[in-house]
């Protein structure tokens, strides 16, 4: 920015500065000296920064006056100063020439000048950092259950993705799927691949799976009763997982290429009971199910471990299995064990399908 004075054969006017200002009757004319600023010129009169700027529109940049320019002084100046437009720009008082080398005599009225960073709002109004939550609005990961992208509940493609946090996860895409609250589903066209991979101080857990259905429903495993049934269901499964503490796990191997299956089960798995038992029998044509698994884990919250056993035995072209879970192990499996003499079958089978039923 060129200094006033700087070549002696250019006037100071022609070198830097604003015009003259056009005055009416009863207007002030004051010359700007070293360090003056429209917003402290303004402040001096009782006018609005806004207002003297608007009186002076020979002024191209109200941030730039130099040494020697002429401001006009509105004759209404001794009106009280409105509040300026939040739209406005703020004049900052510091924006001035490179002649400002301090405070003038004006500039020097502290309480004055503090009511610039009252008029001036846009630093206040400006609260994009505050207002922008994209980070935190941004909740796919967190909102899709399991974690990923999907779709709405309903008939539509969707596409989940879930780490288990044991060094694994599942990846499972389809075109429908929904649940009901008793825990039942239904799907059409469904593949699931998932594996883990983990030896350390907490957990063994070696898993790899691989599922695919066409068509499957099911009521629900929390209901008393319920029913279910699969067309063109195919998978495998070989697990090993074991927590360190012992609190859960599961041990396995088994297969499926089935056209068909159909299931019922009787019993209940929820938290309103620590006494839980269920038994499901599965019958399956194609290439029936086969294999075995053992688990145990609290999987319904209560505070109560539940061991299960699942069985698929192949015959032929049709295939049975069977599923066995109870929170007294001890209890229900004298009761099964029972099932096997002739003479304590009857009693042992109303025993257990007493259980099942919630009847005690």
């Amino acid at each position: 920015m060129t200094r006033v004075g700087n070549n002696p054969n250019i006037s100071n006017r022609q070198q830097i500065g604003n015009p003259p200002p056009r005055t009416q009757p009863g207007d002030k004319v004051q010359t700007v000296k070293r360090g003056d600023t429209l917003s402290q010129i303004a402040r001096d009169n009782n006018i609005s920064t806004r207002a003297l700027i608007q009186a002076n529109p020979q002024i191209q940049n109200p941030d730039k006056i130099w040494p020697g320019d002429q401001v006009r002084i509105p004759g209404n100046s001794l009106e009280p100063a409105p509040t300026p437009a939040p739209a406005q720009t703020p004049v900052n008082p510091h924006q001035n020439s490179s002649y400002s080398t301090g405070p003038s005599p004006n500039q020097s009225m502290i309480p004055n000048q503090s009511t610039v960073p009252n008029q001036s709002t846009v630093p206040n109004q400006s609260t994009v950092p505050n207002q922008s939550t994209v980070p935190n609005q941004s909740t796919v990961p967190n909102q899709s259950t399991p974690t990923g992208i999907t779709s709405q509940p309903g008939f539509g493609p969707h596409a989940y993705v879930t780490p288990d946090g044991q060094g694994g996860g599942d990846v499972r895409i389809g075109l429908n799927h929904t649940t009901t609250e008793g825990g039942g589903s239904q799907d059409l066209v469904a593949v699931r691949l998932g594996g883990d991979a983990e030896i350390s101080n907490e957990r063994v857990n070696l898993r790899a799976q691989v599922d695919g259905t066409v068509l499957g429903a099911t009521s629900g495993n929390t209901h008393t009763v319920d029913v279910g049934g699969k067309l063109l269901d195919a998978g495998g499964e070989a697990t090993i997982h074991v927590e360190a503490d012992g609190s859960e796990g599961r041990i396995g191997a088994g297969y499926r290429a089935n056209i068909a299956e159909v299931n019922g089960g009787v019993g209940s798995v929820s938290n309103q009971s620590t006494n839980d038992f269920r038994q499901e029998v599965r019958v399956s044509a194609g290439v029936p199910s086969g294999g075995a698994f053992v688990s145990w884990n609290d999987r319904d919250n209560d505070g109560a471990t539940n061991y299960r056993v699942d069985v698929d035995v192949p015959v032929g072209p049709v295939g049975v299995g069977i599923s066995y879970e109870t929170e007294k192990p001890v209890q229900d499996g004298v009761g099964v064990l029972a099932l096997a003499n002739p003479f304590t079958a009857p009693i042992a089978g109303g025993y257990l399908l007493g259980r099942a039923l919630k009847f005690w």
